[in-house]
């Protein structure tokens, strides 16, 4: 939505969260950040097995022109938002997220400190 584009702008210097974590209909999972870079922004990803395929992703990719992804390594992406902003950081908060599927959900990010146990 037009939301998370512009807070894109607004927090392009912010410098990229060590871990965020996202708030979905049938849990929490915290991302950390890892060093592997994908189009020049952070990749994160998550420790646990919540969704039982292995753990997920929150990454940027071209989709759409630039979105931020998040998905499995299993089944790929399963939720997007168009954004070109240089990190999590500019959707920190509720925000509508496509659906790959089709629909959309909203979504609650939240940064959170860094831990090595990635909760």
């Amino acid at each position: 939505g037009a939301t998370a584009e512009a807070a894109g702008v607004a927090a392009e210097g912010d410098p990229a969260p060590g871990a965020v974590t996202v708030q979905f209909r049938w849990g929490i999972q915290t991302f950390t950040k890892t060093e592997a870079l994908q189009f020049g922004r952070s990749v994160y990803r998550a420790r646990g097995t919540l969704d039982g395929k292995g753990g997920l992703f929150l990454q940027y990719s071209e989709r759409e022109g630039g979105a931020w992804e998040l998905g499995s390594p299993s089944g790929g992406c399963l939720y997007f938002v168009r954004s070109q902003a240089r990190s999590p950081a500019a959707f920190i908060g509720s925000n509508p997220w496509a659906r790959v599927s089709g629909g959309e959900i909203n979504l609650i990010l939240m940064q959170s400190a860094s831990t090595e146990s990635g909760g």
